[in-house]
């Protein structure tokens, strides 16, 4: 806590904001972990047969042209159990 303390101390001297440096930090640690995610559910859904493509914390289908309602259905199960075995994982 004393280090913190005295890095907010030490910053406006050096011409720095420091809440706009702590949110730049936090912010770059958050788009860490969301990339990450979307990483790990790829992973997940791709051991179930289903391929996606992470893009930060999103999954992007990309079905054939010619799809049944029960192929639609499967592959947001496998989303479904993916992205709860990566949560699990992660929390």
């Amino acid at each position: 806590m004393r280090i913190l303390a005295a890095f907010l101390l030490v910053l406006p001297l050096l011409g720095q904001d420091p809440a706009a440096l702590l949110e730049a930090k936090l912010m770059e640690r958050l788009r860490q972990i969301d990339q990450r995610f979307g990483e790990m559910v790829d992973a997940a859904c791709e051991e179930r047969g289903l391929i996606v493509r992470p893009l930060l914390n999103s999954c992007v289908f990309s079905p054939p042209l010619i799809i049944t309602h029960d192929e639609i259905d499967r592959m947001f199960d496998i989303l479904d159990e993916a992205v709860e075995e990566v949560q699990g994982a992660m929390l």
